[in-house]
């Protein structure tokens, strides 16, 4: 199995991705991520709004940078597996 990864400049580097796919738009990617730190910052950003400048992903097919990322939905998963899903809205998508 290969492992995903996702990083936000000075919020989290290299925190493993449980699942990624695209969204519901070629902008768009959901992810699972375990409960954690980064998951909180993730939760409070779409809480907030904020727009996060710069978001990477990497994955076993390509390294995507997503820029001007909004959190545009955030879901907790069931207390068995301390998972949290999230969908990432960029405005530009770069495969790097």
């Amino acid at each position: 199995m290969v492992a995903h990864y996702l990083t936000i400049p000075e919020v989290t580097d290299a925190e493993e991705i449980v699942a990624v796919s695209q969204g519901s738009s070629e902008h768009s990617f959901d992810i699972v991520i375990n409960a954690g730190e980064a998951s909180a910052w993730l939760f409070r950003a779409a809480a907030a709004g904020t727009i996060i400048p710069l978001v990477v992903l990497v994955t076993d097919a390509m390294t995507i940078a997503l820029d001007d990322v909004v959190v545009s939905t955030a879901e907790a998963g069931t207390p068995v597996y301390a998972q949290l899903a999230f969908t990432l809205d960029a405005g530009s998508v770069r495969v790097i």
